[in-house]
């Protein structure tokens, strides 16, 4: 392997790695632990779909509406999911990495 394809490789590591951050801070956003960022599902062609809600009751922090409990376990479970998936990918790429030999 020639320097330059380690490069690509550590470079491409690097954008997995973002992309692994930003799916686990998704999923944690999901947690409702007292913040107070509301939580929306997109669904194509229908439109966003208002999933939390927050008051002077709930201190500010974001609490589920009533009746969506299945939908916010789906979308933890799909989120959940993906970062399994890009936890594997960059595994994938550090043990490439680890193995790597360079050549001249």
């Amino acid at each position: 392997m020639s320097i330059n394809e380690l490069k690509e490789l550590c470079e491409e590591l690097h954008k997995e790695r973002e992309t692994l951050e930003r799916l686990k801070q998704a999923l944690d956003a999901c947690q409702l632990s007292g913040h107070q960022h509301g939580i929306t599902l997109n669904i194509s062609g229908v439109g966003s779909i208002v999933l939390t809600y927050s008051d002077r009751s709930t201190g500010w922090g974001e609490r589920l509406i009533r009746g969506n409990e299945i939908t916010m376990l789906g979308v933890k479970k799909a989120l959940g999911a993906r970062v399994d998936m890009q936890s594997k990918v960059v595994a994938r790429l550090e043990n490439q990495i680890a193995e790597a030999r360079v050549t001249p």
